[in-house]
């Protein structure tokens, strides 16, 4: 037995030894595998640990983040999308064999364009993208041949683009938007006749026309050259791309009429022509675009009507012409459109009543009137699908009251109506509506009362409602609009005190009251409105005094026409006040100095018992003014102290000083009386008794 166990021995060993190195082997990373884990620990610096699985304890790199392989195990694609990497790229990666598709976009890779990955001859995908990136395009781009897609977008390179990208003849897609590329534009792409996607958006090009190899490219579906300084007009040849599903020529110097050749162009979604100095008509064969998506040709300087036909693009979503001359009444098949979700007509001089239908059959989003001369009543199923997001229509001529699909439009953000003709109250499901931002109602014949459910709206920032018909209190809800930074309710019948609750709100900035008929004092509490910059409470019926703690960030203060008396407090000279107007009150005593200046001279006027104010030309202060009610009246009092004892020193004067006169007046009845009791006789003659009669009187002693 001993002898077969020996002769065994080596046998057995020889079995161990083989399945350690095979258990070795299963456990080493693979030629593909060692690249990329030696690219993440030399190369790479992962701030995000995005690439925790790329380790030896996980061998075959086909199940690491990012990684595809084909059907051998060899890795094909690498995308690390969005990972916050940063480093460097060198041709490390080009020793992946197979590698064809490389997706770094949105990464933090900067520097000139990695030339190391110009080894990578297999490469058919190249995405760079959001990076870092700057520095001049390579010019040996062509050595990547089977290049189909390459995207360099959103980086800083600069310079104009090489020729040698008119080499990439396998090119199916080019994206260079929003780089610093200068320079005249490429005409040699008009060489890849393969090209699907063309984009130099955001650009500086040199300025100048279209080249007209662009029009050998019969395959492109995808063309955007927003803001690339472009000249002339439109070229009539882009109606040959057949294959054309999206066009952006925005935000260019483009001139004269659009092409009707375009509206041939079957296949297109997409049409931008906004920003540019186009003119003339809207084409009337445009409702050939039967596949149109997305319509812009706002910015311009267009004329005419609407075309009818625009009512027959059954796939429309968006149709934006604003900012151009249209007349005209708006097309009232438009509001059939069962895909219309934008609609901005906004600063034209269109008339009429808008599509009564507008809102029943499509999802409406967003609708931008403004500023043209609309009248009639607004369409009444405007918020019905329950979607709207904005509804702009001020400055028109409406007329009638609210749709009742605005009592539970709960969606709206933005409602502007001011400056219109409209009518009625308010719906309070209006009022409160949860996602209300801006609630723009001016300039209307709106009445009724703000409702207490405006205490629901808390995420409305700003509130204008002057120049309507309002009345009754400002309700205490309104201090639970927690975001509110402008209240605007001038020119109303409001009536009652300003609401405590609104004291309460940091953020206002903006309180405008005037021309009301509110009542009371204003509430002490407004020195808590840090963020108030404009308060005009005038023309009410306040009564008070002004209160004396008020921010020191506020340039506005009018508190004109009311009952306010009490004097001008010291602490509003700390404000450096822009417009100051607290005219026709019962204000008393000295003015600031720091109010002393001549901008303020009308702000003070009406209120007769002020004083001071050398540069605003008043009465200057007596003693009396300069005292306050409080030691005014102790004034008054020592003043009353003081003639009490001058009457008595004068009573005590009376009753005892002028006795001894009394006395000499007695004297000379008795010498009167002896002289008719003794006659003649009782003196020796005449000289005696004028002797007698001329006896100093003790008066004058």
């Amino acid at each position: 037995m001993a002898e077969i166990m020996l002769h065994l021995a080596p046998a057995f060993i020889s079995c161990v030894l083989t399945l350690l190195l095979l258990l070795l082997h299963c456990n080493s990373l693979s030629h593909d595998g060692e690249i990329l884990f030696k690219i993440k620990k030399e190369d790479w610096n992962d701030a995000r640990n995005a690439l925790s699985s790329w380790n030896q304890s996980h061998p075959n790199p086909c199940a690491w983040k990012g990684i595809s392989c084909d059907t051998f195990n060899s890795v094909i694609t690498v995308d690390l999308a969005g990972s916050s990497i940063s480093g460097n790229l060198t041709y490390a990666l080009c020793g992946l064999p197979n590698l064809t598709m490389l997706i770094l976009q949105d990464n933090t890779f900067s520097g000139p364009f990695p030339i190391g990955l110009l080894q990578c001859k297999r490469l058919q995908m190249l995405d760079l993208s959001s990076n870092q990136f700057a520095g001049t395009l390579p010019s040996r781009i062509s050595e990547l041949s089977k290049l189909r897609v390459l995207n360099l977008a959103y980086n800083a390179f600069i310079g104009s683009v090489p020729p040698a990208f008119g080499m990439l003849s396998m090119l199916e897609a080019l994206f260079l938007h929003d780089n610093s590329l200068s320079g005249a534009f490429p005409h040699f792409v008009g060489k890849l006749k393969f090209l699907k996607n063309l984009t130099f958006d955001n650009n500086p090009l040199r300025a100048g026309e279209l080249p007209s190899e662009l029009g050998n490219l019969k395959q492109l579906q995808q063309l955007w050259l927003q803001n690339c300084s472009l000249l002339g007009g439109i070229p009539n040849f882009l109606g040959n791309l057949t294959q054309l599903e999206e066009l952006d020529l925005s935000l260019n110097h483009l001139s004269g009429e659009i092409p009707t050749s375009l509206m041939a162009l079957s296949n297109l979604t997409d049409l931008f022509l906004y920003g540019n100095n186009l003119s003339g008509q809207i084409p009337a064969n445009i409702g050939q675009l039967r596949s149109m998506y997305s319509l812009d040709f706002g910015d311009n300087q267009l004329y005419g009507t609407i075309p009818e036909g625009v009512s027959n693009l059954t796939y429309l979503n968006s149709l934006h012409l604003y900012n151009n001359r249209l007349t005209g009444e708006i097309p009232a098949e438009l509001g059939k459109l069962r895909y219309l979700s934008y609609l901005k007509l906004f600063g034209n001089k269109l008339s009429g009543w808008l599509p009564q239908s507008l809102g029943t059959f499509s999802n409406l989003i967003l609708v931008d009137l403004e500023g043209n001369e609309l009248e009639g009543p607004l369409p009444k199923n405007l918020c019905q699908r329950g979607v709207l997001y904005s509804f702009l229509g001020s400055s028109n001529k409406f007329n009638g009251s609210l749709p009742k699909s605005f009592e539970n439009c709960s969606t709206v953000e933005y409602l502007y109506i001011k400056n219109n003709h409209l009518s009625g109250e308010i719906p309070p499901g209006l009022w409160g509506a949860s996602n209300l931002k801006e609630l723009f109602l001016s300039n209307n014949k709106f009445e009724g009362q703000i409702s207490a459910a405006i205490g629901e709206a808390k995420n409305l920032s700003r509130l204008e409602i002057s120049n309507n018909r309002f009345e009754g209190r400002i309700p205490p809800q309104v201090g639970q609009l927690i975001n509110l930074q402008v209240f605007e309710a001038s020119n109303n019948s409001l009536s009652g005190p300003i609401p405590d609750e609104l004291m309460g709100l940091s953020l206002v900035s903006t309180l405008q009251l005037d021309h009301n008929f509110l009542s009371g004092e204003i509430p002490k509490e407004i020195m808590s409105l840090k963020q108030l910059s404009q308060l005009n409470l005038g023309h009410n019926r306040l009564t008070g005094e002004i209160p004396a703690a008020l921010n020191d960030i506020m340039n506005s203060l009018d508190l004109s026409n009311n009952l306010l008396s009490g004097g001008v407090p010291p602490e509003l000279g700390n404000l450096k006040l822009n417009v100051f107007n607290v005219s026709n009150n019962a204000l008393s005593g000295r003015i600031p100095d720091a109010l002393d200046i001549p901008a303020y001279k009308e702000g003070f006027v009406g209120n007769p018992r002020l004083c001071g104010g050398r540069n605003l030309m008043l009465s200057s202060c007596t003693s009396a003014h300069k005292l306050s009610p409080k030691n005014l009246s102790l004034f008054l009092v020592m003043l009353l102290l003081m003639l009490a004892v001058v009457l008595g020193f004068i009573y005590l004067y009376c009753a005892y000083v002028r006795k001894p006169s009394q006395s000499a007046e007695m004297d000379e009845l008795s010498i009167l009386s002896n002289l008719k009791e003794s006659g003649p006789s009782g003196f020796q003659g005449h000289s005696e008794l004028m002797v007698a009669t001329e006896k100093p009187s003790p008066r004058k002693k």
